[in-house]
């Protein structure tokens, strides 16, 4: 599941906290309607010759990019979740989610991971870590059963924070293997993890 939760047996760490006036919400959603369409991706950009590179051109135009959104509702808890998923020319998936309150009272948003699946044989993790004279060093651990974060909660991305997580077959690299990773695109508090059930 892109956004797990307990009504489908997940035991794996929360991935959707709600609250109502305070009161933690367990959302049982079901999809209400499902949209494939292409849509057009916005500005591209051409670079000049520079510093000895050559000129280039993402498009001449905006591409099309084929998208799929997926509207789900608990109508007993009074909450809607509409999730977004693109696929750029380059293979790159890119997923968002929006929640509305569709009831009375206050709804607070205390988290929200989306997930994407990886198989079975991702069983390393790369990420970077540091402080601000070696930032974005390279580490490598284990993909083993557990839950591993790299949290950002300081408002923007620290020197400990990573540009990416990765995950894949065993001593991956720039030209063998193949990984899995995810960047997440904001400045804000984030968190970015690997869960492995056993």
């Amino acid at each position: 599941s892109v956004l797990p939760t307990q009504s489908e047996a997940w035991s794996g760490s929360d991935r959707f906290d709600v609250r109502r006036d305070g009161v933690e919400l367990f959302c049982k959603f079901q999809v209400t309607d499902i949209k494939a369409e292409t849509v057009a991706a916005g500005k591209t950009y051409t670079m000049a010759e520079k510093d000895g590179y050559p000129s280039w051109s993402v498009a001449s135009e905006p591409k099309q990019t084929p998208t799929v959104t997926v509207t789900a509702e608990d109508v007993e808890q009074c909450v809607k979740l509409t999730w977004t998923c693109e696929l750029d020319e380059t293979g790159l998936i890119r997923q968002h989610a929006e929640v509305t309150n569709t009831g009375e009272g206050r709804l607070e948003i205390g988290k929200i991971e989306l997930a994407f699946s990886v198989p079975a044989d991702a069983n390393e993790i790369l990420t970077t870590t540091g402080h601000h004279l070696r930032e974005r060093s390279p580490q490598r651990q284990d993909f083993t059963i557990g839950r591993f974060a790299k949290s950002s909660m300081i408002g923007r991305p620290d020197f400990d924070a990573t540009l990416l997580l990765s995950v894949g077959e065993h001593g991956f690299g720039f030209t063998h293997g193949n990984v899995y990773s995810a960047h997440v695109a904001w400045s804000g508090n984030s968190v970015l993890s690997a869960e492995r059930l056993p």
